[in-house]
């Protein structure tokens, strides 16, 4: 149990050190079957873990990261790393294309956990997301990293449905 928890700490730390988008991918991929371990402590660092990447609150933004939107204009960055997300989030939902996908167990809780406006802050950032996310099925040429493969979208339309 021990072990399993810092590898989940240690792919955190990965994620935010690499701009790799299939690395990125394989992170998320390997947090989101977490959810299928037998310790409840397990499953709950993952989600927590994989909220924290996807949904970070504007208070966890690192230093680095608020520097950069003051030098670049936070548009720009804001909208390269919205599309990275939503690269790894189609990634994760390809990888799952054969069988029953955990992910849309994870997403569902994450949104169901959140009370007053720590809810009101994940669900703007959940929208903006499935906004993007549908976005790429008319135009996916925007989106970084994009592979055929990843053209996959009826995984992704049924997980927008959790809106």
């Amino acid at each position: 149990m021990g072990v399993r928890k810092r590898v989940i700490k240690l792919l955190r730390s990965f994620y935010g050190t690499t701009d790799d988008i299939k690395r990125r991918t394989d992170i998320c991929t390997k947090l989101v079957l977490r959810m299928f371990d037998e310790d409840d402590t397990v499953k709950d660092l993952s989600i927590k873990t994989l909220e924290e990447l996807w949904f970070p609150s504007t208070s966890s933004q690192p230093a680095l990261q608020k520097l950069r939107n003051a030098t670049q204009g936070p548009d720009h960055h804001d909208k390269t790393q919205l599309l990275n997300k939503v690269s790894v989030i189609m990634g994760v939902a390809a990888s799952f294309r054969d069988r029953q996908s955990p992910l849309e167990d994870v997403l569902h809780k994450i949104m169901a956990f959140k009370e007053n406006a720590d809810a009101g802050q994940l669900h703007a950032r959940y929208s903006e997301i499935c906004e993007t996310l549908i976005d790429g099925l008319v135009d996916a040429s925007e989106l970084p990293g994009f592979v055929r493969e990843f053209s996959s979208y009826f995984n992704l339309v049924h997980l927008i449905g959790l809106i």
